[in-house]
């Protein structure tokens, strides 16, 4: 009967929230709470290739940019400001990425100004200005340098804070409360605890245990007139006693069960004497996430309990927010739960060791066979860090889950984000609950919501505005420029205004690059325009606020290995560079030179093919893969995946293989997909050897070298290069670079099988049957581990650790 009525009052309330005219607070409730959540708000993930840096590395990232509004990537903001400040929160490095479809990358160097100590990475864009919640990306990193004191032994914790959140925020008398706790020590670090409730009559009421973040629940129904206190003992046997004084004599409190499988469960209860002025009133619950809500109006008549049912099917993705609400509009209650719509059909992303040679690692990257739907799954922007199994150097606080699912909806530090979106267990989505439910309200305000919606006074920002004036006599009416790098070096007409100004907004430059600018005389001649030019940008003073830096206190594993030795020891001042692979041959190889154009050449073979690209030759060929197919290759899409294959037309080898080994500004790729519809001006120039000689069995089908452009095309010389204003764009992008490592001195020693760096993959690309090799340093690890962080081909997140044991998968 009892579930009947339940139904019943569900499905009555539904009705007069569809079908019913809402009284004046209804409507102002309703139309506030939308209108806060109007405007599209902007998370922002950043994925670190580790947390803990020696002075001479990189920091290298991916940002992940996604808009909650709509639950999609962002398509809107290109301009990410990523910056590190230190511990203070004061900027002390600041860059504009380039960030497209949601997702760019990038790098920091940690250079000789940095000292030890702990700094933090901060990425933000304009647009969420807008906004009072604060939806940037900060990690706290710890730099490491060879000022280094000495490591001296953590003292033991003498001080906690123990604190008693009942669920909702009430505890109320002669009401069957579900009391969160927390309790964490001087660091802000969790602690593990026992616990006893006793009256004053020294009876003991109820027991506790908590988790290993502090962080645990107990029901407790506190008597009229009895007072109540808690006998703690910690992990270290430190005894605790404090009162709990928080209990109120009337008043309604609220409990949540999210642990069924279907459903949800909210109970509503008050006490006897609450009920005699209450029973009358009408309340409502309200559902609601990000602008979207669900409301229930209730009323407790003659019971002092009242409990309705959810269906987790009617609930959303992620965090749910209950609130109660009296009939005034005033919020009474309020408690978060998490709702997991992701199903796990297998979709895991498979890592395997394929073969060991000349120094270098070759893994394959693929995926698992979805157990619903007998397809694999794509996952189309990946980022990978890949780092020795025994790494203290990477420990972020949240992954790309929780930075996206649940940091935007909590206002409290949370201990570890990332755990309870790796690996999940029902064990860690009941410790997810606790979690919410000691976090207690919301984020979100409901005084800012009521008083306070948010107005478009900062704009979504998209590259640099380019402003000019020209200094002529004449009216000119028209101009050319060139277009950056970033679009493809194509010239573009351009309408000037009065007094021969005029203005670009959206100029994708990178900072430094050259602009081109031309104009047209009235015989239809171009010419050489004397120009003022200067590429705006808002200026970017920021700091992070002591609030953020108490929301941000990461807490690092210990480096007592760590010594001014060990650090000397590390790596050579010099680096080098790798992509997909790095080789550090056993034997020398021979040196190679440099060609008139600055671009090393094959000695083994005494040739030097190289073909400078220039604007007649994009002319002639605007794509890269179309030059490459006059050089006697066939170049195709692939039937089954939609890739890029390159054969051969008379092969050398009689195997399977007919594709020529391509280099990247000499790294080998692994598939050719990444030419596809790249433009030729993207590059400097190109090496095409049928003949492969000198580089083995690799080379067997031909070896094709591409130089990615360095240079601007009005650095090459040519005959009428006077037609064209050049200045170096004074603001605009930092450009992305290729992943190098330092070149260690030992991969043996401690300092870096706890801090070292194997590689750093920003985007990976894995679909359907097909794997992706991924080639690396072989640096003695015999246990790697691959953190994986990204978005899936349907815009689901994807957050991955995995364990190669490269002794084990090579014997297999």
């Amino acid at each position: 009967m009892a579930k009947f009525y339940t139904t019943f009052l569900l499905f009555f309330g539904t009705l007069i929230f569809a079908q019913s005219p809402m009284n004046s607070a209804d409507n102002e409730l309703f139309e506030k709470y939308k209108s806060y959540f109007e405007l599209p708000r902007e998370s922002i993930f950043v994925h670190l290739n580790k947390t803990s840096f020696i002075v001479g590395e990189s920091v290298w990232f991916k940002s992940y940019v996604f808009d909650r509004h709509n639950s999609l990537r962002s398509k809107k903001t290109t301009n990410v400001n990523v910056g590190i400040y230190d511990e203070n929160g004061v900027l002390v490095k600041n860059y504009l990425w380039f960030c497209y479809d949601g997702s760019g990358k990038g790098n920091i160097q940690i250079d000789s100004t940095f000292k030890t100590g702990e700094y933090y990475i901060k990425a933000s864009t304009n647009w969420m200005k807008n906004f009072e919640e604060n939806d940037a990306f900060i990690q706290k990193i710890r730099v490491i340098s060879n000022d280094l004191q000495e490591h001296k032994p953590d003292v033991i914790n003498t001080e906690y804070d123990m604190q008693f959140l009942p669920e909702g925020g009430h505890l109320i008398t002669d009401v069957n409360n579900n009391v969160g706790f927390k309790i964490i020590n001087t660091k802000g670090q969790g602690v593990k605890v026992i616990g006893t409730i006793y009256d004053d009559s020294d009876v003991e009421i109820t027991s506790f245990k908590s988790n290993t973040f502090g962080i645990g629940s107990f029901l407790f129904n506190p008597k009229k007139g009895k007072q109540y206190v808690a006998k703690i003992t910690t992990s270290n046997s430190r005894e605790i006693i404090q009162d709990i004084t928080n209990i109120e004599p009337t008043g309604i409190a609220i409990k949540v069960n999210s642990q069924h499988p279907e459903k949800v469960y909210v109970t509503v209860s008050t006490n006897k004497e609450t009920l005699k002025s209450i029973k009358d009133k009408t309340y409502r619950l309200l559902l609601h996430k990000n602008g979207k809500l669900k409301s229930l109006p209730f009323s407790f008549q003659d019971k002092i309990t009242q409990i309705f049912e959810y269906s987790k099917s009617d609930l959303f993705k992620g965090v749910n927010t209950f609130t109660v609400f009296d009939e005034n509009n005033t919020p009474l209650l309020e408690r978060l739960i998490y709702i997991n719509k992701s199903i796990d059909d297998g979709n895991e992303i498979l890592i395997s060791a394929l073969n060991l040679a000349e120094d270098s690692v070759a893994v394959s990257i693929s995926t698992a066979l979805n157990k619903t739907s007998g397809e694999f799954k794509e996952y189309t922007d990946l980022s990978i860090s890949v780092l020795p199994e025994s790494t203290v150097g990477y420990d972020p606080d949240h992954n790309i889950i929780s930075a996206n699912r649940l940091k935007p909806y909590v206002k409290g530090y949370v201990e570890k984000a990332s755990y309870y979106f790796t690996d999940i267990t029902m064990k860690k989505e009941f410790e997810l609950d606790l979690l919410l439910l000691t976090q207690g309200w919301s984020r979100y305000n409901w005084h800012s919501i009521f008083n306070n919606a948010p107005k478009a006074l900062y704009e979504f920002e998209n590259g640099v505005v380019l402003e000019g004036k020209i200094h002529s006599s004449e009216e000119i009416t028209k101009i050319r420029i060139q277009e950056p790098k970033l679009i493809g070096y194509n010239w573009t007409t351009v309408n000037v205004k009065e007094n021969n100004n005029f203005r670009v907004d959206n100029f994708f430059v990178i900072k430094d690059e050259a602009i081109r600018v031309s104009y047209m005389d009235k015989e239809g001649k171009l010419i050489k325009p004397k120009i003022y030019l200067n590429a705006k940008l808002n200026a970017f003073n920021d700091y992070i606020s002591n609030e953020d830096l108490k929301y941000n206190n990461s807490i690092f594993k210990k480096s007592e290995f760590i010594s001014k030795s060990s650090f000397e020891s590390f790596f050579y001042n010099d680096v080098i560079e790798l992509d997909e692979v790095m080789l550090e041959p056993k034997s020398k190889a021979p040196e190679k030179k440099l060609n008139s154009f600055g671009i090393k050449m094959n000695l083994l073979s005494g040739k030097d093919n190289f073909i400078q690209v220039t604007e007649s030759f994009v002319r002639s060929f605007p794509k890269i893969l179309d030059y490459i197919h006059t050089q006697g290759y066939q170049v195709s899409r692939a039937s089954q995946t939609g890739g890029v294959d390159i054969v051969n037309l008379k092969p050398i080898t009689i195997d399977a293989n007919k594709s020529p080994a391509v280099f990247l500004d000499d790294v080998q790729l692994t598939d050719f997909d990444l030419l596809l519809n790249m433009s030729t001006a993207d590059f400097e120039g190109i090496n095409v050897d049928k003949t492969g000689f000198g580089t083995g069995m690799i080379g067997a089908n031909g070896v094709i070298r591409l130089y990615t452009r360095r240079t601007s095309f009005e650095d090459i010389p040519k005959k009428n290069d006077e037609f064209a204003f050049t200045r170096l764009a004074n603001n605009g992008f930092t450009e992305s670079k290729s992943f190098y490592a330092p070149k260690y001195k030992s991969y043996r020693i401690d300092i870096f099988k706890y801090y070292g760096v194997i590689a750093w993959f920003p985007d990976v690309f894995v679909g359907g049957n097909k794997s992706q090799i991924l080639k690396f340093p072989d640096t003695k690890s015999d246990i790697i581990n691959f953190y994986i962080e990204g978005y899936d081909s349907q815009g689901e997140f994807v957050s991955q650790i995995s364990t190669l044991n490269l002794k084990t998968s090579l014997k297999e």
